[in-house]
């Protein structure tokens, strides 16, 4: 699966690293960090597994940038953000048709 070189995250822009042993040192898919601002992801994920993954970081960068995360529990900020990545991949025909409305 191929991810962008950058993400984009409400005014901070964030390196996407594609990585071999984030489960092994981990034992995560994916990292988000805002103090390094990058994101990292698991390498040779399926592709429905990388998108969620992928999506579930990004939306800890949101939170993050809200100033959300703070306020919340770990376990919420999971529930939140793994909820929402599954959501949109789920939905992402629905999302890229109404996107891709001009109207």
């Amino acid at each position: 699966m191929r991810y962008p070189k950058s993400q984009h995250i409400l005014g901070v822009d964030y390196t996407v690293e594609v990585k071999d042993d984030l489960v092994e040192k981990y034992s995560a898919t994916g990292l988000f960090s805002w103090k390094e601002e990058n994101i990292q992801i698991q390498k040779g994920m399926d592709a429905k597994s990388g998108q969620i993954t992928y999506l579930h970081e990004c939306f800890h960068g949101v939170l993050h940038r809200l100033g959300i995360d703070v306020l919340l529990s770990q376990e919420v900020n999971e529930l939140i953000v793994d909820g929402l990545a599954t959501f949109t991949v789920e939905q992402k025909k629905n999302i890229i048709k109404l996107l891709s409305q001009e109207k």
